[in-house]
């Protein structure tokens, strides 16, 4: 027997070491699937959780569309401030034509006759 027919593995024996590191290789890999598993399943979970918690808070459980009402909100407010502009503006306008007329009343006061002395 020369050194290298000792050295030279058995065809059987090399197909059974395949085999073997084969059944370590996807036990591994089995191992690490079901230890993501394990990790990303709760997260999931929690997420999900998460979104329907969301969900019921900014449910639209109302009759109105929110837009809608805000519209109807701001149309009315801008009508209140328009009556609101007016009034002051009539109440400006009053009180200019009283401030005229009582710089009238002074002018015919001042230059009312002066009594005579006798």
């Amino acid at each position: 027997m020369t050194f290298l027919a000792t050295v030279q593995p058995n065809p059987a024996e090399v197909s059974n070491d395949h085999f073997e590191a084969i059944m370590v290789f996807l036990g591994i890999v089995v191992t690490a699937v079901v230890g993501l598993a394990g990790i990303v399943i709760p997260l999931l979970l929690s997420a999900k959780r998460d979104a329907r918690e969301a969900r019921v808070q900014v449910k639209n459980n109302h009759g109105t569309n929110l837009r809608e009402e805000a519209d109807d909100r701001h149309n009315e407010n801008a009508r209140k401030l328009d009556w609101l502009i007016a009034s002051v503006t009539y109440l400006l306008e009053r009180s200019n034509a009283h401030g005229d007329s009582i710089a009238e009343l002074e002018d015919t006061l001042t230059h009312r006759p002066q009594p005579k002395d006798t």
